[in-house]
């Protein structure tokens, strides 16, 4: 299979071309006319700069660190958000999902990341309580997957109480949320109307009370 162009100049090549030495996988493209194209290998050598140096390069001083994965999709985006997020259309969320388990396995793959171990993770965004149970489920594991979590791991769902129900909220901690950060914004409805808020007043009490 050839190389597929993606952005910033970089191909994504075939699984199993990485090496040791470049595990990241990335080759940069080569302009077209500019003549014959380089092997597999001469590309994966020249992929240590810019972006495969950045992150091969630059490992972090702390051995114990928190992970965010930001969820960018929301049932309705609120005007006053400056977050980068978008509504959630048909077929996105699986997409973005595919790529971010990816990512993770990316970063978990780079030679300083057998040294850390996370302390925290959070799910924030965006509105990542939209997800099924399930979907956090296979996000945690594949963090336990790309890093040494510890036990006692601080594990953040940020959360619409528009989103949430009893049920739902029983789900997430099953599926290793022992955390909630609820975005209420505001306990008057008059307010929350004007923000573009999903849920009410009295639902974001419930939704507290409920967890």
């Amino acid at each position: 299979m050839r190389p597929v162009r993606t952005e910033g100049g970089l191909t994504r090549v075939r699984p199993g071309f990485g090496s040791a030495d470049n595990p990241l996988k990335l080759s940069r493209a080569i302009p077209p006319g500019s003549g014959p194209r380089a092997t597999l290998s001469q590309q994966q050598d020249n992929a240590a700069e810019p972006l495969a140096s950045l992150l091969l390069d630059n490992s972090p001083d702390a051995d114990s660190l928190g992970l965010y994965v930001h969820v960018p999709f929301c049932a309705k985006r609120c005007g006053y958000c400056s977050f980068n997020t978008a509504p959630l259309e048909d077929g996105a969320m699986g997409r973005y999902l595919e790529a971010l388990r990816r990512e993770i396995a990316l970063l978990g793959a780079l030679p300083w990341a057998s040294r850390i171990r996370l302390a925290t993770i959070f799910f924030g965004g965006g509105t990542p309580s939209l997800l099924d149970p399930a979907e956090i489920a296979r996000l945690i594991a594949a963090c336990r997957s790309g890093y040494a979590v510890s036990p006692d791991a601080e594990i953040t769902l940020e959360t619409n109480p528009g989103t949430a129900t009893p049920a739902r909220l029983d789900a997430f901690r099953e599926a290793g949320i022992n955390r909630i950060s609820f975005g209420v914004q505001s306990f008057d409805d008059a307010q929350l109307a004007r923000l573009g808020r999903i849920h009410s007043a009295a639902r974001a009490k419930d939704t507290i009370r409920d967890a």
